[in-house]
């Protein structure tokens, strides 16, 4: 049986920051440059050593958060160090909060598992549904492919995962996603069920301990957040982005 190591991670897509910095500030733009140096250059490794998901203790679940509000005081003139862990342990507390709120359906969506994020996803793409719902964007460059074509590929790219999924359905999605399959993708699906390094083997849902990048995702005032089990972090900040507050 193979195992997997499961370790937390937390994938940031985009990060919006609004500093407030006090009326009459002698230098609001210094403060600025400050902070978007700590944003941009420390606050990957200190979200990495908060570890901002620990406390929740869901090894398995994959979460979507669409939109995480931040607030958070610090004192400009620290170190870009000491700013960036301020940021950080705002972010995880904020973070975690939502994720013990749990799943709404709307802003914050959980799956039990990438393979279950999967099985959804494939479900959702059989009944023409996929596009509508945000929490499958990282599904993006299936879009432009016809159903058939997307299935297979989001299967075949990791076929244990894609057999993982496939064995959680319901009958009836199951039954949805087969019929959208050409004879030809069904065929090459099979064969890559044949393969004895894709055997359903016991440990095979194991797969689902990987998760799929947490995604955050913006759109003018709304921004989007998700996390997944690993260690490292990555991020994308085009410009600063949770809200802080400075004074």
């Amino acid at each position: 049986m193979a195992t997997v190591a499961v370790r937390e991670q937390l994938h940031v897509r985009r990060l919006r920051a609004e500093y407030l910095v006090p009326a009459g500030h002698p230098a609001p733009s210094q403060v600025r440059l400050r902070l978007d140096d700590a944003v941009r250059g420390a606050l990957e490794p200190a979200l990495s050593e908060i570890g901002a998901t620990r406390q929740v203790g869901d090894d398995e679940a994959v979460w979507f958060i669409r939109h995480l509000r931040v607030e958070v005081t610090v004192n400009a003139a620290s170190g870009r160090e000491h700013i960036a862990r301020s940021l950080a342990t705002g972010i995880g507390t904020a973070l975690v909060r939502a994720m013990k709120a749990g799943s709404d359906g709307d802003n914050i969506v959980r799956f039990e598992s990438r393979a279950a994020h999967l099985a959804r996803f494939l479900r959702d793409l059989a009944r023409g549904t996929a596009w509508a719902r945000w929490y499958h964007s990282g599904f993006a460059g299936l879009r432009a492919l016809p159903i058939s074509s997307a299935l297979r590929t989001a299967l075949l790219h990791d076929p244990a995962l894609g057999l993982a999924a496939l064995l959680s359905m319901t009958p009836s999605a199951l039954g949805g996603v087969i019929a959208q399959l050409t004879s030809a993708d069904a065929r090459r699906r099979a064969r890559a069920r044949t393969s004895p390094a894709h055997w359903p083997l016991p440990g095979a849902r194991t797969v689902s301990r990987s998760r799929t990048p947490a995604v955050i995702r913006t759109s003018g005032s709304r921004c989007g957040f998700a996390s997944r089990r690993s260690g490292k972090i990555r991020k994308e900040v085009d410009r600063p982005s949770a809200t802080s507050r400075v004074r």
